[in-house]
């Protein structure tokens, strides 16, 4: 389970009155459509403010948002890299190319990468975070559980079902099954019966240490946690057979 995280909005100082011909106009009138849903037309202005100014890291973050919005991906991650390219120390440019790579798991190195330059330059940004543990945590990244705990310092977070549950996995791969085990505790306490978390709790315990008796209980509360569930099956009927093997 991913912690979620918002998509950045980058706000443009633009100058009032300068109209289309400029690439500040274009993006005024650009931030106007997409404002109204019309992500097409902006991403025509968005087109015409780079052809404008080709190296304005703003209009070209501004057209990779458009592109993803479009359905145009590959454009999208384009525009993000040579806003990158132009200005590396640009947070917003940074972040939105990670943002972008994080939506592919064949991406994730890159995204970490991004994702890490995008912390460096603003690290009181909360969404860069989520998104650095997410991706680190799919990676099993050494570094995963050094950024779960940063976030989980954040009194916003300190009690995030989602956050224990991806911390107590980042441990797992690291070997620390006793702050695992808390974690998975905590994920269960504060997650108000989430099937997933129980599930998890069980699994642990079953595969990780030698609280046999305890992973038939969370087991059986999985059960029937999700009992007339049919989006569970899958799960109950492994859990099932797990049980028969251990009673």
């Amino acid at each position: 389970m991913k912690i979620a995280a918002s998509a950045l909005c980058v706000a443009f100082l633009l100058a009032a009155g300068c109209g289309s011909r400029t690439a500040n106009g274009c993006l005024a009138e650009a931030s106007e459509r997409a404002s109204g849903g019309d992500w097409s037309g902006a991403l025509k202005l968005a087109r015409r403010a780079v052809e404008l100014e080709p190296d304005n890291v703003a209009a070209l973050i501004f057209r990779a948002t458009a592109c993803e919005k479009c359905g145009e991906r590959d454009l999208a991650l384009d525009s993000a890299l040579q806003a990158v390219k132009v200005n590396p120390e640009s947070f917003a440019a940074q972040y939105t190319l990670g943002r972008l790579y994080s939506a592919d798991p064949a991406r994730y190195a890159d995204a970490l990468n991004a994702l890490e330059q995008a912390y460096r330059l603003k690290p009181d940004d909360t969404n860069t975070l989520i998104l650095l543990c997410n991706v680190a945590v799919a990676m099993r990244s050494r570094q995963a559980v050094n950024y779960l705990l940063q976030l989980k310092r954040r009194p916003e977070f300190a009690k995030n079902p989602a956050l224990d549950n991806q911390l107590g996995v980042a441990l797992v791969h690291s070997g620390n099954f006793n702050a695992a085990k808390q974690a998975f505790m905590d994920a269960c306490r504060n997650s108000k019966n989430n099937p997933g978390m129980v599930y998890n709790m069980g699994a642990f315990l079953d595969r990780y240490t030698t609280s046999r008796t305890n992973a038939r209980g969370f087991y059986k509360f999985f059960l029937k946690l999700t009992g007339g569930k049919p989006e569970y099956a899958a799960a109950r009927a492994r859990v099932e057979a797990r049980l028969r093997q251990l009673d």
